[in-house]
């Protein structure tokens, strides 16, 4: 509250808000106050009976409280989902979170790290949430996702057991393999699928003779290629291709 001297002491003291003094301007004797973060200009009047008036002029302001503002952290292994935290913390003025909501943009699906991005929703029914009569720093919270772990791919190379070809002087193929199962320790996963992993080498057998024959398919031609995934096994059975003898009658 500025303080005023006059060199009447006993000199009513009045004051006016008014930008430009008018002859219509209404003087108080209550000492204009502010809130919220701003300037105001204020007359003041000098009254006393038998001296003429006099008039000087002051500003009143109050500057934006700062506040900082931080998001939380979150860690999570990936799942194919977004990932959010929604969280924040004032770490320099403790009843402000009673105050404001805050809206999170921030999210994370695939292995790696972003800011977990918010803003204030500013709500003018609480007058100590003002925008304008704070200086908010926002410091953004890491949303991290880490790969997951434990998938297993069961490859299972064609055959014709079932069906064996038999000899005939020409030669047979037996060729690709199917995805058996995909699991996520011991349950089924539609979250890995064929398109997360490649396949070099070859994949088919081709004989002319009797006798049963393995394409030579291992582990090691397939390849997890998708960074979301660690420790992808993969189990495989060998394609087989099987030629009878062609059968011979003695009489």
């Amino acid at each position: 509250t500025p303080t005023f001297t006059t060199n009447i002491a006993n000199a009513t003291l009045t004051y006016c808000t008014d930008a430009t003094l008018t002859a219509n301007s209404v003087w108080t004797t209550d000492a204009p106050s502010i809130t919220n973060a701003g300037s105001q200009t204020i007359h003041v009047k000098a009254a006393f009976e038998n001296y003429k008036n006099d008039t000087c002029e002051y500003t009143l302001t109050v500057t934006p409280r700062p506040v900082t503002v931080r998001s939380a952290d979150g860690q999570f292994t990936y799942n194919g989902q977004a990932h959010v935290s929604h969280s924040a913390s004032v770490t320099s003025e403790t009843d402000f979170l009673e105050a404001v909501t805050y809206r999170f943009t921030g999210s994370q699906t695939e292995v790696g790290e972003s800011s977990n991005y918010f803003t204030i929703a500013w709500d003018s029914i609480h007058t100590e949430a003002i925008e304008a009569n704070y200086d908010v720093t926002y410091v953004y919270g890491t949303l991290e996702v880490t790969a997951l772990g434990g998938i297993t791919v069961t490859i299972v190379g064609n055959s014709n057991v079932d069906g064996p070809f038999v000899y005939e002087g020409t030669t047979y193929t037996v060729s690709g393999y199917v995805i058996d199962a995909i699991t996520l320790g011991e349950e089924p996963t539609t979250l890995y699928t064929a398109d997360d992993f490649t396949f070099n080498g070859s994949a088919s057998v081709t004989q002319a003779n009797a006798g049963e024959y393995g394409m030579g398919l291992t582990s090691n031609m397939f390849a997890n290629i998708n960074p979301n995934f660690n420790s992808v096994t993969f189990v495989v059975t060998d394609g087989k291709l099987y030629i009878d003898p062609y059968p011979v009658t003695v009489n």
